[in-house]
């Protein structure tokens, strides 16, 4: 693969020479115009101090000042302390989310569901340098990537594409550290994409076990790795692929474009069998006509919610495929304003069978699909994919629903409740299906984007 620029912080010459020469001077008399609520003098004053020292995550990497664990505090920190000055250093909630991840310690395995997490906690690095979130992510997937590239419990010929989602954070770390084996990680997972069986009009399979089936999930595992990899080796053939397939599943998949009106709510698959060559049996959940499945699964639709903005933030900004994309997140946002719980401001798992509630007793507003739809939305209108009217609200709503009807502290820490633990179309993928599944509390798979909606509501709050 190509090796990529490494994009880092910029500070200018004049700024490098202020911040030193005020650390300088404030070193000397640190309670000048110190405010112990912002970033400031006080912060600038102790970062001096610390100014080209040796770290360890012995002392904390410099105290703390040693952002991007280099091993020393040095240009790229101050740019990222210069990015902090006279901000807040008010609590606030995704602080909370991230000392459980770090408390939880987040077990190495190559999953998805890990790989999302570790996404998160890297993006609330950004928003605050805290070191020891980085070498978390680093050592996580340090113990599982060799220096060949090899990973640890992954096998290219399971084509599952929920072990594509953990390569995200394979170009984060290069950027940062510039270790050539995580470029060749990518690579081979990159070369399971290009050998994914497909459907008779391209679409990559789920998994190789779920043949000719097209989930929304895997929209979310494979898309945003592979526009990450365009990025990276320069490939824009990579691009192309993204928009393709996501365009692709939303006209087998999302209501309005199968039947040309009606509700944006997306299926959560589809089966191909009918229209291969030669023609196979479908699977019993498959609509006789156009092969989608039966029902609006809450969390599918979130995954591909996730994918089409963060899929928007990296493709270039006159690509071809962003059209469609945009007008399907608009379809599919507006369907979401409509099916918003007016009571908690939340999705049910079964998004719209939340009402009457005498015929849908067992359906209930779920977690992951929540914070997945409050930070693509909060995302979308941040980016403007979409109009601050009324999806600011709407995704500001849902993440204040989730903390009053989800959200408790057991031992100082937080305790998320009502992340369904799996969603599944191995079976019927029926109403009772997907209502017989259980449901868990602090699942990875609700604690990473209720992070990811903290962030956003956060940075959008005046």
């Amino acid at each position: 693969m190509k090796k990529s620029r490494i994009i880092r912080p910029s500070i200018s010459p004049v700024q490098k020479i202020f911040f030193l020469i005020a650390a300088f001077v404030l070193s000397l008399s640190p309670s000048v115009f110190a405010d112990p609520n912002l970033y400031n003098n006080q912060d600038l004053a102790e970062f001096a101090n610390e100014w080209l020292g040796s770290c360890s995550s012995g002392n904390g990497w410099c105290n703390g000042c040693d952002y991007d664990i280099s091993g020393t505090v040095d240009e790229e920190d101050l740019a990222r302390f210069a990015n902090l000055w006279l901000t807040p250093k008010d609590p606030v909630l995704s602080d909370d989310i991230a000392a459980w991840i770090m408390n939880n310690g987040v077990y190495a395995w190559w999953s998805y569901d890990r790989g999302v997490l570790l996404l998160s906690l890297y993006e609330k690095w950004l928003a605050k340098p805290d070191p020891l979130y980085l070498k978390l992510i680093k050592d996580r997937i340090d113990s599982l990537v060799d220096s060949s590239g090899n990973i640890s419990w992954y096998s290219k010929t399971d084509y599952n594409l929920d072990n594509i989602q953990p390569g995200n954070l394979l170009f984060i770390l290069y950027e940062h550290f510039g270790e050539n084996k995580y470029l060749l990680a990518a690579d081979k997972l990159i070369d399971q994409l290009v050998d994914q069986p497909t459907t008779f009009d391209g679409g990559y399979w789920h998994k190789q076990k779920y043949h000719y089936q097209m989930w929304l999930d895997g929209v979310y595992m494979a898309e945003p790795f592979a526009c990450r990899y365009a990025q990276s080796s320069g490939d824009a053939n990579w691009f192309d692929e993204t928009g393709f397939q996501i365009n692709l599943i939303a006209t087998h998949t999302q209501h309005s474009q199968i039947y040309g009106s009606g509700t944006g709510l997306c299926y959560h698959g589809w089966d191909g069998s009918q229209w291969e060559d030669p023609p196979q049996d479908p699977c019993s959940w498959a609509d006789p006509t156009y092969g989608h499945s039966p029902e609006y699964w809450g969390r599918a639709q979130g995954w591909y919610a996730m994918a089409l903005v963060d899929c928007l933030d990296l493709l270039p900004p006159t690509h071809s495929a962003r059209t469609q994309m945009l007008a399907t997140l608009s379809d599919f946002a507006a369907a979401l304003d409509t099916y918003q719980d007016p009571n908690t401001g939340l999705w049910w798992q079964i998004t719209d069978k939340g009402y009457p509630r005498a015929t849908y007793p067992e359906n209930y507003t779920e977690t992951s699909c929540s914070a997945m739809f409050s930070y693509a939305l909060g995302r979308a209108v941040e980016a403007g994919y979409l109009p601050e009217v009324p999806y600011l609200d709407v995704s500001r709503t849902a993440f204040e629903g989730l903390v009053e009807h989800k959200l408790s502290y057991v031992g100082g820490y937080i305790s998320l409740k009502d992340t369904v633990q799996v969603g599944s179309l191995s079976g019927a993928g029926d109403y009772d299906y997907y209502m017989s599944v259980g449901r868990v509390t602090n699942d990875y798979k609700g604690i990473a984007p209720f992070m990811r909606a903290a962030l956003v509501y956060e940075r959008m709050t005046p």
